[in-house]
């Protein structure tokens, strides 16, 4: 990859962009704690973490070196997607965003593989059956700050290929969908419009690729504003609390009283830094707009239960009890209290409580009977094991905020860790079970329709 020009603030003397070395010039902008649509290159990195398995790689194991320059950390994530390369991938990131995805990556495949939904020879290193090649490429880089860079790529090609046979699948996939998976399929595309953009980031020294700031560079340079640069000031400072229940109790407080820039305070900076760094971009019509919903629906949260316990580096906090109640106007639309939910829509009012199994089965078609006589001691057996789902809160310079990727990866985690492998055979079989009788019905109505009309 060649490095055409550094546009922008130009770098000091003697230093030439993708060299060796201090990189940009002191300017206004965001502090480095405070961290576009991704370009294409971007977006291969993240079907490379998506798609990527192998519990045996402990978390950690990238060890993330950084690059000396802007444009040699897009070499190195371009040179990871041609190798499809997971762990280089990962390696390449902002070390906030890298932290947050990683740990909970590594055991949600690690959950797919026991389930046999990837194989067990699928590896982080490599991913069979997906490739990408990039070639030709030259790029530009434009520093928005002293810690902030914008790789655009001017000219080259790249090529995504996949051999659906050689994808790490399991026996549950290959099973159900092997006669589907033949074939490969090549695209190649031009990179020569200069549109695509990676944002890099500066931290100790050395420069990471940043999803988050990759993401808001394209928006507001999509949006006509400009180079892309955050504001010099008006972000959002994060706030945090001084444990991880009150991170969560912070947040709920937020959400209950629509308190948009207080929701962003309470994030993680390394994790979120680049939407604290842009909000003034969006909150005056943010905050607008929560503040007319908050005119019209109240949210009441009280008798809050919170318990905690560590998950490697994070806290997860979960919510034992709580009593909600949503109004809209003077009226109530929905309340949980006890175990007990109401909801009330056009004066009609349902209420359940706890696992209320005899009111499901009444609500089942009695067609779908022995479809639910089969999955219920499964549902049964899921409902008691109470998976570990909650909010993810880590620390940071002696506050803890929750963090959003480490509680989705965490929850998506514990929902699989609570399923069988044997679970997911019954419920496919359940699903084609449905899928006949949905279509049945359709097929009677037509022969009927088809009859009468020769009648006529």
């Amino acid at each position: 990859m060649s490095e055409e020009e550094s546009t922008g603030a130009p770098a000091p003397e003697g230093d030439v962009a993708g060299s060796t070395g201090p990189v940009g010039p002191a300017t206004a902008g965001r502090p480095r704690r405070w961290r576009q649509h991704p370009l294409l290159t971007v977006g291969a990195a993240v079907v490379l973490v998506g798609a990527g398995v192998g519990t045996s790689v402990t978390v950690g194991s990238s060890s993330p070196s950084g690059a000396s320059s802007p444009s040699d950390a897009v070499q190195q994530l371009l040179t990871a997607a041609n190798h499809s390369d997971v762990l280089g991938a990962l390696a390449v990131l902002e070390p906030g965003e890298r932290d947050a995805i990683e740990p909970g990556l590594t055991n949600l495949v690690g959950q797919l593989q026991r389930l046999d939904v990837l194989s067990g020879s699928a590896s982080l290193s490599h991913v069979s059956g997906v490739s990408f090649g990039f070639s030709g490429v030259s790029t530009t880089t434009d520093y928005l700050n002293s810690n902030l860079a914008a790789v655009t790529l001017t000219s080259g090609t790249d090529t995504v290929h996949a051999d659906l046979s050689k994808l790490p699948l399991g026996s549950f996939v290959l099973a159900h969908a092997g006669s589907q998976l033949h074939g490969t399929r090549t695209s190649t595309s031009s990179a020569k419009t200069g549109r695509y953009v990676i944002a890099t980031v500066q931290e100790g020294g050395r420069w990471y690729v940043s999803l988050g700031d990759t993401y808001a560079v394209d928006a507001v340079r999509a949006s006509g504003g400009g180079s892309g640069a955050p504001p010099a000031s008006g972000g959002v400072q994060p706030v945090g609390a001084a444990t991880p229940e009150g991170a969560v109790t912070s947040l709920l407080q937020s959400v209950s009283s629509f308190d948009l820039r207080g929701l962003i305070a309470d994030l993680p900076p390394d994790e979120m830094g680049a939407l604290q760094a842009y909000a003034p971009l969006f909150l005056p019509k943010g905050e607008r707009a929560f503040a007319a919903e908050g005119q019209r629906v109240h949210i009441t949260i009280s008798n809050l239960k919170l318990s905690s316990r560590s998950i490697g580096d994070s806290t997860l906090v979960t919510i034992d009890s709580m009593d909600l109640k949503v109004t809209a106007g003077s009226s109530v639309v929905f309340s949980y209290s006890n175990g007990c939910a109401t909801v009330t829509l056009q004066g009609k009012s349902i209420r359940r409580c706890g696992r209320d199994e005899a009111a499901a089965k009444k609500a089942v078609p009695a067609t779908l009977q022995p479809v639910l006589t089969e999955i219920m001691p499964i549902l049964q057996r899921l409902s008691k094991e109470r998976p570990a789902l909650g909010l993810m809160t880590v620390q940071e310079n002696g506050r803890y905020y929750v963090s959003p990727i480490r509680t989705l990866l965490q929850d998506v985690d514990a929902t699989l860790g609570a399923f069988r492998p044997s679970d997911l055979t019954t419920f496919a079989s359940a699903f084609a079970q449905i899928e006949k009788l949905a279509i049945a019905p359709s097929t009677t109505v037509s022969s009927t329709s088809a009859t009468a009309v020769v009648a006529g």
